[in-house]
C-alpha cells in the first residue's frame, strides 16, 4: 500500500456526513494541518503531538545506575511467581548488559575466580553462575 492510499484511508475515517464526503475530508485535512502548524509554535499548549505518552510515569527518585533510571508504569495487575533457574539467567543477562556501571565489579569478580579456581576453562561458567549472588552481597 502506498503512502497516499494510507493517508486517504485516514481522511476517509474523518467523514461524518456521507452525503458530502469531500467536504468532510477537506475540513479534516485543514484541521489536521492547522493542529500540526500550531503545535510547532505554541509549545505550552497540549496537542496530540506534545502530550506525554499514556504510560509515562514521572518519578522523583534519582537512581545512580542508568539501568534503573527508566520511568515506566506497568500495565495490569502484578503477577508474582518463582522463576527458578530462569531467574538466574535473567539476573545474569541484566547485570552483564547494563553498561559500564558494573565493569569494575565484573572485573573484580573475575579476578577473584582466577585466584580461587585452578581450571581456566570453567572461569566463565563459574562467573556466570555465581556473579548475581556475589553482586547482591556486595
Amino acid at each position: 500500500m502506498f503512502g497516499i492510499e494510507r493517508r486517504m484511508g485516514t481522511y476517509k475515517g474523518y467523514v461524518r456526513n456521507y452525503a458530502r464526503p469531500d467536504g468532510s475530508i477537506a475540513e479534516a485535512y485543514v484541521v489536521d494541518e492547522a493542529i500540526t502548524f500550531l503545535s510547532r509554535y505554541l509549545t505550552d499548549i497540549e496537542t496530540r503531538f506534545t502530550r506525554p505518552e499514556r504510560n509515562w510515569d514521572l518519578s522523583s527518585e534519582d537512581y545512580k545506575m542508568d539501568v534503573f533510571n527508566h520511568k515506566i508504569r506497568t500495565l495490569g495487575a502484578p503477577k508474582f511467581g518463582n522463576l527458578g533457574l530462569d531467574g538466574n539467567v535473567v539476573q545474569w543477562y541484566l547485570l552483564n548488559n547494563c553498561g559500564s556501571e558494573l565493569d569494575d565489579y565484573i572485573k573484580e569478580h573475575k579476578e577473584l575466580i582466577c585466584l580461587t579456581s585452578s581450571r581456566a576453562q570453567e572461569w566463565d561458567n563459574i562467573h556466570k553462575r555465581e556473579f548475581p549472588a556475589w553482586f547482591k552481597k556486595k
